[in-house]
């Protein structure tokens, strides 16, 4: 653990950004570009005005990255999630900690994952942009953060957790939203 408190210090002391969401830059110009998802820039304010213009019962914004053991580890529960739940209902946004110079390889791994979903590469991070997340949040990852419409932040977690966890947590808060899943 220390020594993965290490590479995130170093992550942060050396400028990485990360994968997050709105303005578009291009597309990601690896092996077929038409096949690897969008990955677009995003600023912080940029994604908390994304977040909070969902209109959807539950958004996830879920941050990751490739190097990230944990991470992949759990990645699978993710996709079943976006297949488990309707459009209307849940929609994840994914928000990479890898390095600019790795987007493509971020790109690819979504790609490999069976998800088309826009990722998106945050600028400028800082504790500034982490703290406009959470101020609770400590830059570790992976990290979850659940919104829902006109309540804001409802649940967040650091650390990998299972599909049955993530779905728990979903179907709470759209129940609480006052959606009927089936």
């Amino acid at each position: 653990m220390a020594g993965y408190i290490e590479n995130m210090r170093l992550s942060h002391a050396t400028g990485t950004i990360f994968c997050a969401g709105a303005l578009l830059i291009g597309r990601i110009g690896v092996g077929h570009a038409s096949d690897l998802p969008m990955v677009r820039t995003i600023t912080a304010q940029q994604l908390r005005s994304a977040v909070r213009e969902a209109t959807n019962h539950v958004v996830l914004l879920h941050f990751w990255a490739t190097w990230c053991r944990p991470c992949r580890e759990e990645f699978p529960a993710l996709v079943r999630l976006v297949k488990t739940y309707p459009t209307p209902f849940f929609r994840l946004i994914l928000v990479s900690a890898d390095a600019e110079e790795d987007l493509a390889e971020a790109a690819e791994y979504l790609a490999r994952q069976g998800l088309q979903e826009p990722s998106y590469l945050a600028l400028r991070l800082n504790d500034v942009f982490i703290k406009s997340v959470s101020s609770e949040w400590s830059g570790a990852l992976p990290a979850s953060f659940f919104f829902v419409p006109g309540r804001g932040l409802a649940k967040w977690w650091e650390g990998a957790h299972a599909y049955e966890t993530y779905a728990e947590t979903v179907e709470a808060l759209i129940r609480e939203q006052g959606g009927m899943l089936r």
